[in-house]
């Protein structure tokens, strides 16, 4: 589901990296201390909640190019501490991607936002992130449903 998510934004003309727990915090002793002793601390809940990738636009403003995605499955919503931490530490800058591997759709919607979740396409271009005729016939060359 990751990997999949990561082939359909580098395709859109995104740079991507994976940015969640795991990815972060590498070593076992701060891992542990981080979900027990000091699973509490706003570094802790940071940490812990940050979503999946980071995703930058080589072409479009950084305003609107540069955000956060957390991946889910089909159905599949943030934690309420996820939410949490998506209000306090990223106002505005979490992208939900829903990522359905069976039916090869991409929905993605804003975490402050309660909309519908859109087809990718469609919600990167009412965000402000245009990819160009190569890049979007690319993508739609994947088989990915990612507009209306």
């Amino acid at each position: 589901m990751i990997a999949a998510a990561v082939t359909i934004l580098e395709t859109l003309g995104f740079l991507v990296a994976q940015t969640e727990f795991d990815r972060i915090v590498t070593d076992p002793a701060i891992a542990a201390a981080l979900t027990s002793t000091h699973r509490d601390s706003s570094a802790s809940r940071l940490l812990r909640s940050m979503p999946t990738l980071f995703a930058m636009h080589r072409k479009v403003e950084p305003v609107a190019g540069v955000f956060f995605v957390r991946v889910l499955g089909p159905g599949q919503t943030p934690s309420d501490e996820e939410r949490d931490a998506y209000a306090r530490f990223f106002p505005e800058k979490v992208a939900l991607l829903e990522v359905d591997e069976k039916r090869k759709q991409a929905r993605a919607r804003w975490a402050h936002e309660n909309d519908e979740p859109q087809p990718l396409l469609d919600f990167l271009i009412r965000s402000g992130v245009e990819p160009g005729d190569r890049e979007v016939r690319a993508a739609q060359a994947t088989g990915w449903q990612l507009r209306a």
